[in-house]
């Protein structure tokens, strides 16, 4: 038994930096993604990609971009904080980073690939590189 209790750590968990690590973590996400949106903003043209630093503008500069409707910036911001209507906002949120992918260049179902936890940061950064897409002019 004795053996059992020496083996044991002697710093006690207590003492962990485990709030400084939480703190460094959500600020690293933070920064990173926002320059990481930033750089889609500047290759797409968008006339104030700064918006990507800041928490509900980067929604609405992504909702600008996906060339929706301005109700869905609306639609997804209060749906998202209310239960199980929640979906419906993950919905279409993912519909309005498949149109932002297909505006890159890339396929729609790029967009998709978002749902991977990290590998969101290599598909974003990505879909940042390189040239937009061309437009293409409407038959109407």
């Amino acid at each position: 038994m004795s053996v059992l209790l020496a083996a044991a750590p002697s710093v006690p968990v207590a003492n962990l930096p485990i709030i400084p690590i939480i703190i460094g973590s959500v600020l690293f996400t933070w920064l990173f993604t926002g320059w990481l949106m930033y750089r889609i903003g500047r290759k797409l043209g968008y006339e104030r990609p700064w918006y990507a630093w800041l928490p509900f503008l980067f929604l609405y500069m992504m909702v600008e971009l996906s060339n929706r409707d301005k109700d869905w910036f609306w639609i997804i911001a209060i749906l998202a904080f209310i239960p199980c209507a929640n979906l419906i906002a993950a919905i279409m949120f993912f519909i309005v980073i498949m149109d932002l992918s297909e505006k890159c260049g890339k396929p729609r179902w790029w967009g998709l690939l978002w749902l991977i936890p990290v590998g969101v940061w290599v598909v974003m950064y990505i879909t940042g590189s390189g040239e937009a897409a061309p437009e293409v002019p409407s038959e109407f």
